[in-house]
């Protein structure tokens, strides 16, 4: 189980097998600046933990370094801010040949913005997402008058995207009657 590895700067992480996650939060790593390469094996039933660090959440809240060939498949995150479900923020950094799958849920605490992106929130410069696919269905619940901004890979990019796809889907359920406003958008890749 990865959890909070503060400080992290070039370990290499390299999965052996399938994991399958027990339901319990796994907090993200907060900062990291090495490689995590899946093998082409894939993280079951991922719950993400709640981690409020400026680089946003996701199994990695800010990545320097690289994630490669692994696959994501139900994910479900408690507080949607900032989220990625690979990365919060990439800087500098590369996710390529990876996968989103399954159903990505949720939870139901009210944030004054929903903003997420299936592969990872912020794109920053410098940094590459590439190889990548979306298939999940995203499912946002809303209580109070929060406003949703997704996108399919990325929430933000001001790096590059090549050969991504997004083929997933994505719904806003409300949980209590108001006035929700929806914003869905994806971003040309290149």
């Amino acid at each position: 189980r990865m959890a909070n590895q503060e400080g992290v700067a070039a370990a290499r992480i390299r999965f052996a097998a399938d994991i399958t996650v027990d339901g319990s939060a796994v907090l993200p790593i907060p900062k990291f600046a090495g490689i995590i390469d899946g093998g082409g094996h894939k993280i079951n039933g991922l719950n993400l933990g709640h981690w409020n660090l400026s680089g946003g959440q996701g199994l990695v809240c800010e990545l320097n370094g690289q994630i490669k060939d692994l696959e994501i498949s139900g994910v479900n995150v408690p507080h949607v801010e900032r989220t990625g479900v690979f990365a919060g923020t990439v800087n500098k950094g590369i996710i390529e040949n990876c996968k989103l799958s399954g159903t990505v849920s949720s939870g139901t605490a009210s944030a004054p913005s929903k903003e997420f992106g299936g592969i990872a929130h912020t794109v920053g410069s410098g940094s590459i997402i590439r190889n990548c696919g979306v298939t999940a269905e995203i499912v946002l619940n809303a209580s109070g008058s929060d406003e949703a901004v997704v996108g399919g890979i990325a929430y933000s990019n001001q790096g590059s995207i090549e050969n991504s796809y997004f083929t997933g889907n994505i719904l806003y359920q409300i949980l209590h009657i108001a006035t929700l406003p929806l914003r869905t958008f994806l971003f040309q890749y290149k």
